[in-house]
């Protein structure tokens, strides 16, 4: 016998590069037999290839290097950038949102494109039970080591990221998110 259901549940797993998200994602997906999950990088590469972009749209940057459009890397500038950027992929990301609603199907996004206010939009979403997660790293080592592997693991024909480069600004990335998932009561989860 079927159960009827109202709305679909949307569990989001966000954070910074290398902290776990997709493998987090795959392991959930999988426990809890959830055959869809949407990749935020992934929407945000539909966008652009679809959507002609100007010189200097934080569309063209990526989370980490958006603060590139507001001057020297500040931890203000890097969270403007990052949340800037983020703005960008939201109109996608919700059009995602109201599909996964339309289909009624639990889902899992994952990705570094959220903070609190992307959070307050997808949960406006009719039809959809939005459940979001915080991965984190302990520190910049940590992220560091997860970094090395994760190129390890990458195919020769994998795009070369320059994560390393920017740690620094990943870590200032994560912490406006800690803080803000504090605030919200977000579960934090540790990826060591």
């Amino acid at each position: 016998m079927a159960i009827e259901r109202d709305r679909a549940t949307v569990y989001v797993f966000y954070g910074v590069a290398c902290v776990g998200k997709s493998t987090q994602a795959l392991h959930f997906a999988h426990e809890h037999a959830i055959r869809t999950i949407i990749h935020t990088d992934y929407v945000r590469e539909v966008q652009r290839a679809c959507v002609r972009q100007p010189a200097g749209s934080p569309l063209m940057k990526v989370t980490h290097t958006a603060w590139e459009l507001f001057g020297e890397p500040s931890a203000e500038h890097i969270v403007k950038g990052f949340t800037t950027h983020v703005d960008a992929v939201t109109p996608a990301l919700l059009a995602v949102a109201h599909k996964l609603s339309r289909d009624g199907f639990d889902a899992i996004v994952e990705g570094v494109h959220c903070y609190g206010a992307v959070l307050d939009q997808l949960m406006q979403v009719g039809g959809l039970i939005v459940l979001p997660r915080l991965l984190v790293v302990p520190n910049e080592w940590r992220l560091w080591e997860r970094m090395q592997r994760k190129e390890a693991e990458r195919s020769r024909a994998g795009e070369a990221k320059a994560w390393k480069k920017h740690i620094s600004a990943l870590m200032t990335i994560q912490a406006f998110l800690l803080q803000e998932a504090t605030e919200r009561r977000i579960p934090i989860l540790c990826s060591d």
